[in-house]
């Protein structure tokens, strides 16, 4: 009669070890995959600040340019007004190239304060992890992502640009030819 619980038992540690070292190989296990320059990429759909959501079939065929900020960042409170000018600037234009932005504010009522105070009109979205698995973690902040025309990344840049740099990306919506 004793051996019973035993064996209860020892069942029981044998499913625990087994949970445990199941747990264990899966946080070792890379969360995301970084994307490379020239890897095709799948953008997700992703809901937007005012409810609207950009269905990721509207993307294809088009250049994106994903801009990854925080309200509380330095680095991108210096970027960020280009990034306003170049939306003015390709909306006047009617360039194909559109931007995303994707705020990593914890409180998205944050990061929507901070754009209003500054006029800035660029489409926000706060699906961070949906870009994340899109993209592949990557550190540091600010960061931006262009995806071609051809649905290949095309830029994968983390920290500070010049404004020239983010100019730049308008020949990325160029519509005489893919100028990269």
């Amino acid at each position: 009669m004793i051996q019973q619980p035993r064996a209860a038992l020892s069942g029981a540690v044998r499913w625990l070890f087994i949970g445990v070292l199941a747990g264990l190989l899966a946080s070792l296990a890379p969360a995301a995959l970084a994307q490379k320059v020239g890897d095709a990429v799948a953008l997700p759909s992703l809901r937007l600040a005012e409810g609207t959501v950009v269905d990721a079939a509207s993307l294809r065929g088009q250049p994106v340019l994903i801009y990854v900020w925080a309200s509380w960042c330095p680095f991108c409170a210096r970027q960020t007004p280009y990034y306003q000018k170049l939306h003015e600037q390709l909306q006047a234009s009617k360039n194909a190239l559109r931007i995303i932005s994707v705020s990593i504010d914890k409180r998205p009522e944050d990061a929507i304060k901070y754009m209003n105070e500054r006029g800035y009109t660029f489409p926000v979205s706060f699906d961070a992890q949906a870009i994340g698995k899109a993209l592949g973690a990557r550190p540091g902040l600010p960061r931006v992502y262009l995806i071609d025309r051809h649905g290949r990344l095309a830029v994968s840049q983390a920290g500070e640009l010049f404004e020239e740099d983010i100019a730049a990306f308008a020949r990325f919506g160029d519509t005489t030819g893919d100028k990269r």
